[in-house]
């Protein structure tokens, strides 16, 4: 098999909540294994506290900016090149805080990667708007198709 090569110009963008989410790797490609999607976002963009109760893990790499995550009761402050697991059946959620932010998410088995693109507003890849309140109860619907719970 050759090696697979993902071009920025060629992925799809979604925004919800102020938050762009674009699929670098479909699940369906991988036989299911596992997803990534790249997320960047303004200082303030935060997602609801919630838990995702079909991935085994999720993996979150800071490219750019700091993250704060909240896991369980620990808080941990992410910079450039710093990772995080985020275990299955663990309440979690983040914030952005600086100015931009982008990350990569990582999560297996695949499949959560397809949520965006069902919850979100599908847009082209311009200047990031000011985060917006997610809804939790709007979202619960599709959330449970993939497993994730919001509190």
């Amino acid at each position: 098999m050759a090696g697979i090569v993902i071009r920025e110009p060629e992925r799809k963008w979604y925004e919800l909540g102020g938050l762009f989410v674009s699929t670098i790797i479909d699940s369906n490609d991988r036989n299911g294994e596992f997803g990534m999607a790249e997320l960047r976002g303004r200082r303030g963009c935060k997602a609801p506290p919630h838990i995702h109760t079909r991935e085994i893990d999720e993996l979150f790499v800071v490219v750019k900016g700091q993250l704060t995550m909240h896991c369980g009761d620990d808080i941990h402050i992410l910079n450039v090149g710093d990772e995080i697991i985020l275990p299955q059946n663990i309440v979690h959620w983040f914030e952005i805080t600086a100015e931009i932010t982008y990350w990569h998410a990582l999560y297996w088995p695949g499949g959560y990667e397809h949520f965006f693109p069902e919850v979100g507003n599908r847009t082209p890849l311009v200047d990031l708007p000011e985060p917006s309140e997610v809804d939790p109860n709007a979202l619960r619907g599709k959330a449970e198709k993939y497993g994730v719970i919001y509190l």
